[in-house]
């Protein structure tokens, strides 16, 4: 309704004011990922991996093959993946795709474990791929195999502003996301955001370091190209 629309306008432009008054300078990492047209293949069946092709006329030499983007909802994880993919020619997969039931026209609905886990097998076994998600819990094949693994690390404050546009837009009918967010779910993921870094982000890293595996923290778009750019200067 109007008077509901009104409210989350409201609350939206609490939110951007308190984002435009931090310090923090991660405005250039992307927009929300459902706003966003990720062009993400994703692997539908483990026995069968059907790729999305990406333009690889654009394809540029680069030492990391294998790259997991992680991070809170709204961090920028799909953008930046489909900028790493586009400008290298790889391709980029969205770990909603696995976690969340492909049927259910919302979220809420979670894929079956089992099903989840073979996808994500057949997936990483391939030789190039770029990775995004927020989850920790079952990704451990995928960030074994990762030679790369970024952890984007913007404000809690501008991913609320990227999670509220994002539905904005869904609202009016601009979003490209498959799966359709209510306002329960848009709440339960507000929530969610602020208990990221508490409840996934310090077990992730536990479970990284247990791995041997030291991820990269960028706040920004630059942050992430000037890491590639580096690693291809030195190979």
């Amino acid at each position: 309704s109007d008077q509901t629309f009104s409210g989350l306008s409201s609350l939206s432009k609490n939110v951007e004011s308190r984002q435009s008054k931090s310090s923090d300078p991660v405005t250039s990492l992307g927009s929300s990922c459902g706003s966003e047209d990720k062009r993400h293949t994703i692997v539908r069946e483990h026995s069968s991996v059907p790729l999305g092709q990406y333009d690889c006329s654009r394809g540029k030499p680069v030492r990391y093959h294998r790259i997991h983007v992680l991070g809170g909802p709204g961090s920028g994880k799909s953008f930046v993946a489909a900028k790493i993919a586009a400008s290298y020619g790889m391709e980029a997969y969205d770990l909603d795709e696995l976690f969340w039931d492909p049927a259910a026209p919302t979220y809420g609905v979670r894929a079956d474990p089992e099903k989840r886990d073979q996808t994500l097998a057949a997936l990483v076994r391939q030789e190039a791929w770029v990775i995004e998600g927020a989850y920790y819990k079952w990704l451990t094949p995928s960030f074994e195999r990762a030679e790369l693994i970024l952890l984007l690390t913007p404000s809690v404050w501008l991913r609320d502003w990227r999670l509220l546009k994002r539905f904005a837009l869904q609202l009016l009918g601009r979003s490209s996301s498959k799966k359709k967010e209510t306002f329960v779910s848009l709440f339960d993921l507000l929530q969610w955001n602020h208990t990221y870094e508490k409840n996934v982000l310090l077990p992730a890293r536990v479970l990284l370091s247990r791995l041997n595996k030291s991820p990269i923290e960028c706040r920004t778009l630059a942050q992430v190209l000037a890491v590639l750019a580096e690693e291809r200067t030195t190979s």
